[in-house]
């Protein structure tokens, strides 16, 4: 290497030799990636679908039979908040070691 010449803008990858199996390793990757933002884009979808259905005024069982979950899967779609289920609430609710030490002036949960 010439001590002279700048390095800072090169890239070097390194590649190796392991024959046709490295563009099967990155077919695989690429599928991986590709059915990664499938599912996040088909969830995205499904919780659209379950929205629009219930504000139809579709009650929840015929919801889910149009799209082909369990009730229960309906109303986790159409929370308004994905992910926060009845055992988060119950936390809240009573408190805890944790949400006892913030205090009555903490931002964090109302009074």
């Amino acid at each position: 290497m010439d001590p002279e010449t700048a390095h800072d803008g090169w890239v070097i990858e390194v590649v190796p030799d392991v024959g046709p199996l490295y563009e099967e390793a990155r077919q695989a990757k690429a599928l991986a990636d590709a059915a990664a933002a499938a599912t996040t884009e088909a969830s995205r979808l499904m919780r659209r679908a379950a929205r629009e259905l219930r504000q139809a005024g579709l009650p929840v069982t015929d919801a889910a039979v149009v799209l082909g979950v369990s009730r229960g899967r309906v109303s986790q779609l159409t929370r308004d908040t994905p992910g926060a289920g009845r055992a988060a609430a119950r936390v809240v609710e009573r408190g805890g070691p944790f949400l006892g030490q913030l205090g009555h002036d903490s931002n964090w949960f109302p009074p």
